[in-house]
């Protein structure tokens, strides 16, 4: 009897140390999914970037973001490669849709619709009605 309830014994702390050594026992440097990696260092800041719209010839990225995650989606140009990301710096800015040559943007900003190039400097306005105008298209 006392034989048996050693190796029992045993039998339990070997299987509590090994428990224990698989909950406590991550390193934060190697774990892929460490507690310092889930909740202390966010990898992506903010919110998810949406809307995005690629160049047709594949140069570069339009897309809306909130990097900081306050419910304030900022528009964002960068290189396909991931270099170069930039912020518009104009917050009016709405819709966004490139020509077919990926030369110039029509976008909507505060209801009416603009023509610009991909530097956003400056703005050709082509609607100016009390409605606000969407749904951008490039005709072939």
């Amino acid at each position: 009897m006392t034989r048996t309830f050693i190796t029992r014994t045993t039998a339990l702390w070997l299987f509590c140390s090994f428990f224990a050594s698989m909950l406590f026992g991550q390193s934060t440097t190697d774990s892929l999914l460490s507690l310092e990696r889930i909740f202390l260092k966010p990898y992506i800041a903010g919110t998810r970037p949406s809307n995005p719209v690629l160049s047709n010839d594949g140069g570069f990225l339009l897309f809306s973001w909130d990097d900081k995650a306050m419910n304030k989606y900022r528009n964002w140009l960068m290189n396909s490669d991931g270099s170069g990301l930039h912020q518009i710096a104009d917050t009016t800015i709405g819709e966004i849709e490139l020509s077919t040559d990926s030369r110039t943007v029509a976008c909507t900003r505060n209801g009416d619709i603009f023509i610009t190039d991909t530097s956003f400097a400056t703005f050709e306005r082509v609607t100016k009605t009390q409605s606000w105008e969407g749904g951008l298209r490039w005709s072939p």
